[in-house]
């Protein structure tokens, strides 16, 4: 919800105290009459017009600083008069913040400063021709915004109006789509997708496509005015996926929104600055049911009532939009009620559960064709804590990604079924009117006891600054951010925290893909690092803040910029969830625990994680003893693989649950795993490795292949597999990996000491996530290997593939289909000394994972 006249009025009324620190738009003088901007900034404003007119660049960086600074009060000032300033914007201010904070002894090249010069020159202009004549420029619509079904062809209409200042010969308009959304726009071949076209209501007119640009997720259409001028208020109608001359259509994206955001730009010259009309956009929404999913509270007491929440979903996991059929509920695979076709979601209320114990409820449709899960319940007798789920790291169309921040929220809330949710959005592309629009819905949708909502926001700079920090505030009242436009270094970022609120109400989250400079923290506010997302796992990095002395513990988030928080798009590269234990579903509550390290990270689904030592639990400090009793109990959501314990991040005690050691038996069950890492190839001043893909064969010879599963591939449009028409002992497939494994299970009959698998993979060039400074993205040859079963040792078989720097690893593992989900240990641990920490990894036979947060032994805390 935008609340631009309230704040507008807030401005003229000169109450600035809600503002970012780094905005001027209300300084306390006396407002100008009738004008958006207080006296003071309307005077450096006009100045800077004259200034840079009559001296275009600049001859250092403190200078080029000043100038970008007033730019940015005056573009917030715009913001909360209700326009929507150019997107990018905000990051040329922070680019300059960042070349005024060079390390002592640097300076920014000349080449550098000459474009950094040139890109405030040309935001300078833009706003100043929206502050003088608003009306020039003109404006977008969209006749038909849809909504659209997901991955269908489509026409879509856009129309845009010439301003006042029409458009002489010669002129240029610029289309710009969002890279997320797909859409790879051209005007060269009309039988092909994405084709696009242009009308002129004014005869003799058209326009002339001059090429394609591309930039950072955004690829920008360029056409040139010819055949005359065009005047104010002629329409150009452009058709984006025209059919005219045979094409397909656009074809639409794979995920459900409510803004797509496209983009506008005109130039009245042909070298001209090019002016950012207000961004417009088109809806999606999901397609016919494929899938359901429930979602229950983790933890209950004995006799308590609760809501179970089922939802429909199309292949994709959007909230599916049709075919939406009853369901049949059941309690341990005994039916216990049917749910009415209809709707998409549907809440059940008031069930309880008299008896302690583990309650595994699932849904099946009525005709018996789609079945689907509800995580795990656990019933105890007045639990000391609960298990609140929740998103710290989530985006939508206010920075790079797409949606608005209501639709955030509301996907959060029902879609989701979160617990507690941050709208973490990037400061680089935000201004004071979007943080207030997230301030306004962190209120509106908060709901103690049933939703918890906290303001955030994510402090972007690259990792050789500090790296991306998550901001999370314990309530949205009088919260300042703490932007990298002013404070353009990590030690700032803090410095300028602790200088406007109190260290308990802030809490910062790191994270890896753009890595946080794991040498550095405050610990007072730091305590929590984000080891996995969907762009990866990185336990790794975790663990490299703990060798480095930091008091931290673990927790994981999507990172998903589709408005899709805690239920990404991406579930094959598994959408990251916090597990918070905490006595009660209240702000203070969550936001405590946090702070207190009482968390667990995992990669999507909920299983139920507990683990301690002497007694003491997940982030918490034990007394020093040199004998150790190590417990944990895991809640599957499906068969448990493996568990892992490390101990000062070495592992020292594991657990297989599935590996069968000797295979005697003609009928075998092999697992195949594509494993890669992500750790950086330069440790101290690196970004991770990028991820890459596994395509290729799997070709069973010298027995029957009976069938194959993924249990992982949840994402259709990176993960796949198919049985060869020709050869139903060859699987053709497709998978990702970034840290993790992803696995197939071959069952097998006929097995002898002949049997052979042979696993063929196409060349591959790894994707980068986070912009690697040593070692970029490189290309993977082909790889061809031969497993033999008879040279299986203790079950398993493994070859690696060398990647300039990393062994990749392909293994086979015999195993068993009926492993345990619900499973306790101990062991003892002897040998201590003061301040060891443990940590428990868990992993699932569908490659989902979880990771404790650490319990330390004696030594001190940082705090």
């Amino acid at each position: 919800m935008r609340v631009f006249l309230l704040l507008a009025m807030m401005v003229l009324a000169g109450c600035g105290q809600e503002n970012d620190i780094a905005s001027e738009t209300s300084t306390g003088d006396r407002p100008v009459s009738d004008d958006y901007m207080s006296a003071d900034l309307r005077d450096r404003v006009e100045a800077l017009k004259v200034e840079v007119r009559e001296k275009p660049l600049v001859e250092s960086a403190p200078e080029l600083q000043r100038r970008a600074l007033t730019l940015f009060a005056w573009a917030n000032a715009m913001a909360l008069r209700g326009d929507d300033l150019p997107w990018s914007l905000p990051q040329a201010v922070a680019q300059v913040a960042r070349s005024n904070d060079l390390p002592r002894g640097e300076e920014p090249t000349e080449d550098q400063l000459r474009a950094l010069n040139t890109s405030m020159s040309d935001y300078i202009e833009q706003l100043r021709l929206r502050d003088e004549n608003p009306a020039a420029l003109g404006k977008v619509t969209v006749p038909d915004p849809g909504p659209y079904t997901v991955t269908s062809w489509q026409t879509i209409e856009v129309q845009y109006e010439v301003g006042s200042g029409g458009l002489k010969e010669g002129a240029m308009i610029m289309l710009g789509a969002h890279g997320v959304s797909g859409l790879l726009l051209q005007a060269e071949d009309g039988s092909a997708e994405d084709y696009v076209t242009s009308t002129i209501s004014r005869s003799g007119v058209s326009l002339v496509a001059e090429g394609v640009e591309g930039s950072f997720r955004r690829r920008t259409l360029v056409f040139s005015v010819t055949g005359g001028d065009l005047q104010p208020g002629d329409v150009v109608t452009f058709l984006y996926g025209d059919t005219g001359e045979g094409g397909p259509g656009a074809r639409l994206q794979t995920f459900s929104n409510d803004f797509i955001p496209m983009e506008v730009h005109v130039a009245f010259e042909p070298d001209g600055t090019r002016y950012a009309l207000p961004r417009f956009g088109f809806k999606t929404q999901g397609g016919p049911t494929h899938g359901v999913r429930g979602f229950a509270p983790s933890v209950l007491d004995v006799g308590e009532t609760f809501s179970l929440s089922v939802r429909s979903e199309d292949i994709y996991t959007n909230r599916a939009t049709s075919n939406l059929p009853g369901y049949r509920l059941l309690l341990d695979g005994e039916p216990i009620r049917d749910i009415p076709a209809g709707s998409a979601i549907t809440l059940l209320d008031n069930f309880s559960f008299d008896t302690p114990g583990v309650y595994r409820l699932s849904l099946e449709s009525l005709d018996g064709s789609i079945q689907g899960k509800v995580n795990p319940i656990l019933v105890e007798k007045n639990p000391e804590q609960r298990i609140y789920w929740g998103e710290t790291h989530g985006h939508s169309g206010m920075a790079e990604g797409q949606g608005t921040s209501d639709a955030y929220f509301e996907f959060g809330r029902d879609d989701a079924r979160l617990d507690f949710l941050v709208h973490s959005e990037h400061d680089i592309w935000m201004d004071d009117a979007e943080w207030e629009e997230l301030r306004a819905n962190t209120q509106e949708f908060f709901e103690t006891g049933k939703f918890i909502t906290f303001l955030g926001y994510e402090w972007t700079v690259e990792h050789s600054y500090g790296g991306h920090h998550n901001i999370v505030f314990r309530t949205p009242e009088h919260r300042r951010r703490v932007p990298q436009q002013t404070h353009a270094s990590l030690s700032k970022l803090y410095q300028g925290l602790r200088e406007n609120h109190d260290t308990e109400d802030v809490l910062i989250i790191p994270h890896a893909h753009q890595a946080g400079d794991w040498r550095r923290s405050d610990p007072a506010m730091q305590t929590l690092v984000e080891i996995q997302s969907n762009h990866g796992v990185f336990e790794w990095f975790g663990h490299m803040y703990l060798r480095h002395g930091q008091h931290v513990g673990f927790v994981s988030g999507s990172d998903d910029h589709t408005s899709h928080p805690g239920y990404g798009a991406s579930r094959g590269r598994g959408s990251g969830l916090a597990g918070v234990l905490a006595r009660e579903k209240t702000a203070d509550a969550i936001f405590d625990a946090m702070k207190s390290l009482s968390t667990y990270a995992v990669t999507g689904d909920r299983p139920i994680v507990r683990f301690e030592v002497n007694g003491t639990g997940m982030g918490q400090r034990a007394e020093f003893s040199e004998q150790r009793s190590v417990r944990g109990r895991i809640v599957g959501t499906s068969p448990i693989d493996q568990l892992v314990v490390l101990k000062n991040s070495e592992e020292i005690w594991r657990k297989d649950l599935r590996t069968v050691s000797a295979g005697n038996s003609s009928t075998q069950t092999i697992e195949v795993n594509f494993e890669s890492s992500s750790q950086p190839l330069m440790e101290q001043r690196d970004n991770p490795r990028g991820s890459r893909t596994w395509q290729g064969t799997i070709n069973v010879k010298n027995a029957t292949l009976v069938r194959v599963d993924a249990p992982s591939f949840n994402d259709v449009v990176t993960q796949s597999f198919e049985i060869d028409e020709d050869n139903s002992n060859l699987i053709r497939f497709r998978t990702w990996t970034r840290g993790n494994h992803s696995s197939l299970i071959l069952e097998l009959e006929g097995v002898s000491a002949a049997t052979e698998i042979q696993v063929n993979l196409e060349p591959d060039r790894e994707t980068q996530n986070g912009f690697t400074r040593y070692r970029g993205t490189v290309q993977i040859p082909q790889w061809n290997r031969t497993f033999r079963l008879a040279e299986m040792k203790d079950g398993f078989l493994e070859r690696t593939q060398e990647a300039e720097g990393y062994y990749d690893s392909v293994e086979l593992r015999r195993v068993v289909r009926q492993a345990p989900m619900d499973y306790e240990f101990e062991f003892a641990d002897e040998a201590g000394r003061q301040g060891d920490y443990y940590t428990l990894r868990v992993v699932q036979e569908n490659d989902q994972m979880a990771w404790s947060s650490p319990v330390w032994v004696g030594g001190y805390t940082a705090r």
